[in-house]
């Protein structure tokens, strides 16, 4: 048995460097590999740099325009807002104007003057209208069925 284990001993002592010059000559092409692989990683990342800063002037002016747009939707807003401003103080002045005219009494002359010029007007509407009927006015045409 002692000879056995010495013979597998001396065949290890045989096959152990082999081993390790295997292994190294395997790890020399894996960090070759790897060194390869981050070289054309180098090259990639130029590329997609080179690409991106190709994209910088186009988002500039992407930029700009949201910029514009923000500026104009500002200036939007603070128009609408001065105009209802201007539309409620406006509408006081007339609330207030017709208040004192109510008061004097002028205005219903000028609400009956209007009345009457808008009868008027519809009196003048609807005799046209009922002219133009009268020019073309259809006569119903009557057909006569034949019973068998």
């Amino acid at each position: 048995m002692d000879q056995l284990l010495g013979a597998i001993a001396q065949l290890f002592r045989y096959l152990l460097p082999v081993a390790g010059v295997v292994a190294l000559v395997y790890l020399a092409f894996l960090f070759k590999k790897i060194i390869e692989t981050l070289k054309e990683f180098d090259k990639t990342l130029a590329i997609v740099n080179e690409q991106v800063r190709k994209l910088d002037t186009p988002l500039e002016t992407i930029e700009n325009v949201s910029k514009s747009v923000d500026d104009v939707n500002t200036k939007a807003r603070e128009v609408v807002v001065e105009t209802a401003r201007s539309l409620d103080k406006g509408s006081k002045q007339v609330k207030e104007w017709l208040a004192d005219k109510k008061a004097d009494g002028s205005i219903k002359e000028n609400v009956d003057k209007v009345k009457s010029v808008a009868n008027d007007v519809k009196d003048t509407v609807v005799d046209k209208v009922n002219e133009k009927r009268e020019e073309h006015r259809e006569f119903p045409v009557n057909h006569s069925q034949e019973e068998e």
